[in-house]
Parts: C-alpha cells; structure tokens; sequence
C-alpha cells in the first residue's frame, strides 16, 4: 500500500469494512491499482487504472472486485460482504 496517500489509505480502510474478502491487499504499479486477495495464496483480482480508482466510491470498486473474482475465480464474493448491523443506511442501497 501507498504508506503517504492518504486519501488511498481511506479507501483501502472503508473496502476493509465493506467485505470479508481474505487477505484484500491493493498496490500502486506505475499507473494502476492492483488488488489481490489470498486464496489460500496471492491472486491477482483486478487492476484498476489510478485515476479510475479515485473517481469511484469505495463501494463501487467493491462492485468491481466482486464481479473480476466472479468471472475469473467463479467464487461468489457478494457473500463476503461484511453484516451491516448497527448501520443506520445500507450502503449497497441505491443513493438515488
């Protein structure tokens, strides 16, 4: 991780409150964001372009991370959503 970006640092934090994904782990390579998750060892989910990755919500790079994992791991990782309780909104909840 990007030890002095804050503002990765805070995404990062809220993804790592919003899933249960084993292992999530996300690295700046040159002009992308790479994720990886273990299962049972590091495997690539998706790289995301840097200017992308700050443009979009937290929740909706989870969207992204939960449909990459489905297409090349064929795991459904919507079930690795963390429980919502004490929340008074559900973040997966449509904002319109």
């Amino acid at each position: 991780m990007h030890n002095n970006d804050k503002e990765f640092y805070l995404r990062m934090v809220a993804l790592w409150q919003l899933t249960t994904i084993p292992g999530l782990k996300a690295t700046i390579v040159g002009d992308t964001v790479q994720f990886f998750f273990d299962a049972p060892k590091p495997k690539l989910i998706v790289d995301i372009p840097i200017k992308i990755f700050y443009q979009l919500e937290p929740i909706e790079i989870l969207s992204l991370l939960e449909r990459a994992i489905k297409t090349k791991y064929y795991l459904d990782a919507k079930a690795l959503r963390s429980p919502l309780t004490g929340f008074k909104k559900d973040p997966f909840s449509s904002q319109n």
